[in-house]
């Protein structure tokens, strides 16, 4: 799924938990995380960590999950940007990214 970012030339890094996916997060620099909900409630939590740091306020947050799961609701109330139903293809992958990221750059202007 996520090759089609790297084929449109989008640097990824996939974290194999929260935990290590918070300590990328510390120390190096990312415009956009995607949350995977399906870890419960570490996956809000995990939103709730991120919104707390100063350093990481301009960080973009996708949260995924699955629809009607009271999921969308709960992750848009602790800070993610946007919620997208899973599963979804790979350019509406591509979609989300580019639209999000667009986005964050016009509302920095």
């Amino acid at each position: 799924m996520f090759a089609t970012l790297e084929h449109r030339g989008f640097e990824v890094t996939i974290a194999q938990s929260l935990k290590s996916a918070y300590l990328e997060l510390l120390g190096s620099s990312f415009d956009l995380v995607f949350v995977d909900l399906a870890e419960g409630s570490a996956g809000v939590d995990f939103i709730r960590q991120v919104r707390a740091m100063p350093e990481l306020k301009k960080t973009v947050i996708v949260a995924i999950g699955k629809w009607g799961s009271g999921q969308a609701v709960l992750a848009l109330s602790e800070g993610a940007d946007a919620y997208e139903p899973g599963p979804f293809d790979p350019l509406s992958l591509f979609a989300v990214v580019e639209r999000m990221l667009l986005n964050e750059k016009a509302m920095a202007q």
